[in-house]
Order: structure tokens, then C-alpha cells, then sequence
């Protein structure tokens, strides 16, 4: 049960259930992925496991989850990820039946196996749309935040594939709107399947992707904003950058002003009890959305940060302090791949704060 403590909806004073405790049992087996250990040996008992998991996690239509649900995708596609290379003719089976359920419940299960047989064997056309379909008619209809959570998982894994999905605008529209959910965990989940299906570049998707421009734009602007949802959109907007076209430019320059909005509601919302991990993961943040800026959009680039530049050196000298080795590295590469695409000047000026030359050194 432990494993459920670090999970920012699950309030500190909720209690463990029965539920959570053996939940979180299932976790750390499915967690253990070698030879032999527990994830290998819950493979056999796949469609066991999913229909304990959906008594124990509630993630089936129709209720609400408790606050500490864990999502069953996450145990799923850990034990699924173990399977062997042969179990590929019984992932099939296990999803063309959880594809013909109408149960919510089902789509953990889904999302696992669209993950491995995509990884492994490649999904057929229509397999694919069976899947898409199975998304749309949870997102499009009045379905609990816990079903539409995992129904962007099942998006996620699609979009990984490379495959063109053929979205409708319907769907479009019912995703951007959940990326500005009040619901923290759903706009993080759908954040990062906008993000995945951004990264896709499908020229089709990327032409009818204004209303997840507009989920990202709210999600970021919404007031409080929690760090989760802070890191998440960060994320979609370097995908954004990442996965657009020459043709049709993404309005970056006001996504960049939105995350240095939010950023700084972030810190001011932590201002009271200030730790490095907090202002660390908002520093990575801004980190990931910049690198990506550097290797998507190329063209206009030093135009589009020569007007952040006061925002971006500021939060430089702030944040850095608190980067952790990996982050210091991840800033490095940042200042490399500015001085590669053309903005020199923009790396200089951020190495001219103390903070900057003295993590780049360590």
C-alpha cells in the first residue's frame, strides 16, 4: 500500500482500504519484471487478474473511483509487458474480447495489450479502429473521469504505433475538453495523449487539432494549477513543437507565455514550504519545453525566444539552483541544442547567470 502514497489524488488523511492494500499487493508484484518474478508469473492469470483488479479498483462506468484508486492499466501493462514472445495469439484473444465488452472496466486491459502487440507484432487497420472506437464511445459520452482516464491511455498506446487513428472531431473535441478538467489525474492523462498523438505527426490530426490547442491553453491557465498538471502540459507543448508542420505553425508564442504563467502560480502556490524537488520538477518542465522548442520549430525560433528572453533567464536563475545531476544534464543539452539551431546568443545569455555556469560544470 505504500506504493500509493506518492500519488498526488490520494489526500494524506484517506484512509488504506481492503481494496487499496491488496491493490497495491497486485502493484508490487507486477512491479517485480524479472525472470521468474511476479509480473512473469501473473501472465497466466491475465484475465483473472483484470476482472480482480476491476472489483478492486472500480474503474468500471457509472461510479465515481475512491480517492486513491490506482489505475489498473498501470498493474496490467506491467504484467503484460513480461509476457513472452509467444503469448502474442493469447493478447490478441484477451483483447478482442475486452473490445467487445461495454464495460468501461475493460479498457485497462486495452490499453495493455494494444501497448505489447503494437511493440511486438504490429496492430492490423482493423484492429485499430476497433480500438479508436472503443475510445470515442467513452469520451464522447458522459462517462466517470476514471473510465475517460483510461480510455487516454488506450490513445496513448495507439498513437505510439505510428499508425494513422483517423480520429473524428467529436473525439478531438471530447479529448481537448478533458485536458482542462478540474479533475487532476484526467487532464494529466489526457495531456499526455494529446501529447502522443501530436508526437505522431498524422498530417490529417494535426490539421483538426484545435480544440486540443484550446484544451492545452485552459489547462495551463487554470487557477490553482497543480504541479502534476503543470508537468504534463509542459510536456504536450513540447510535443506540440515536436509534431508540427511548416504549413500550419502552432500559436507556440502564446503557449509560451501560458507555461511561464502557470510556472510561476506553481511556485507562488509552493512559496510557503519551498523544496527543491518541487521548483526542480518546474525547472525540468520549462527545460523539456525549450529543448523541444529548439528541435521542432527551427525556423522563427530565435524571433520566438528573443521575446521570452526576460521570462527565460529569470526562471533560469531561480530554478537551476535546484536541478538535481539528471536535470543539470538535461540543461546542458538544452544550451547545446539552442547553440545548434541558430540561438547562440539565447545560450550565452543564460550562461551568463551564476547558477546556469555552475550546474552546466557539475
Amino acid at each position: 500500500a505504500g506504493a500509493w502514497r506518492h500519488r498526488p489524488s490520494l489526500a494524506p488523511e484517506a484512509p488504506v482500504t481492503v481494496q487499496e492494500t491488496l491493490a497495491g499487493a497486485l502493484y508490487k508484484l507486477a512491479e517485480d519484471s524479472r525472470e521468474g518474478g511476479g509480473a512473469a508469473l501473473l501472465v497466466p492469470h491475465l484475465e483473472e487478474l483484470d476482472h480482480t483488479l476491476r472489483r478492486l479498483m472500480d474503474c468500471g462506468s457509472g461510479t465515481s473511483p475512491s480517492p486513491g484508486r490506482f489505475p489498473a492499466s498501470e498493474v496490467l501493462c506491467l504484467v503484460v509487458a513480461a509476457a513472452p514472445p509467444e503469448a502474442g495469439p493469447t493478447l490478441l484473444r484477451v483483447l478482442e474480447n475486452a473490445l467487445a465488452e461495454d464495460d468501461n472496466g475493460a479498457l485497462p486491459m486495452v490499453a495493455a495489450c494494444v501497448t505489447w502487440i503494437g511493440d511486438n507484432e504490429g496492430l492490423e487497420p482493423e484492429m485499430v479502429a476497433a480500438c479508436v472506437e472503443r475510445v470515442r464511445r467513452t469520451l464522447e459520452r458522459p462517462s466517470a473521469a476514471a473510465a475517460r482516464e483510461e480510455a487516454c491511455v488506450v490513445l496513448s498506446s495507439l498513437a505510439a504505433n505510428g499508425v494513422p487513428l483517423g480520429l473524428d472531431d467529436g473525439l478531438v473535441a471530447a479529448l481537448g475538453a478533458d485536458m482542462a478538467s478540474p479533475e487532476d489525474t484526467l487532464a494529466v492523462c489526457a495531456c499526455g495523449a494529446a501529447g502522443d498523438l501530436w508526437r505522431s505527426a498524422d498530417p490529417d490530426l494535426v490539421a483538426r487539432s484545435a480544440p486540443m490547442l484550446d484544451g492545452l491553453a485552459r489547462c495551463l491557465a487554470r487557477r490553482p494549477l497543480s504541479l502534476e498538471c503543470l508537468v504534463a502540459a509542459c510536456g504536450a507543448v513540447g510535443d506540440v513543437a515536436l509534431g508540427s508542420e511548416e504549413s500550419r505553425p502552432p500559436p507556440l508564442n502564446e503557449l509560451l507565455t501560458a507555461v511561464w504563467a502557470g510556472a510561476e502560480h506553481v511556485l507562488e502556490s509552493t512559496e510557503d514550504a519551498p523544496d527543491d524537488e518541487s521548483r526542480g520538477a518546474v525547472a525540468d518542465a520549462v527545460i523539456e519545453v525549450i529543448t523541444a522548442l529548439a528541435h521542432g520549430a527551427s525556423t522563427g525560433l530565435a524571433e520566438l525566444l528573443q521575446g521570452h528572453r526576460r521570462q527565460l533567464v529569470g526562471f533560469a536563475s531561480r530554478l537551476v539552483p535546484a536541478l538535481n545531476q539528471e536535470g543539470r544534464e538535461r540543461l546542458a543539452n538544452m544550451l547545446g541544442d539552442l547553440c545548434q539551431n541558430g540561438t547562440p546568443d539565447m545560450a550565452r545569455a543564460l550562461l551568463e547567470e551564476d547558477g546556469v555556469r555552475a550546474a552546466v560544470r557539475a
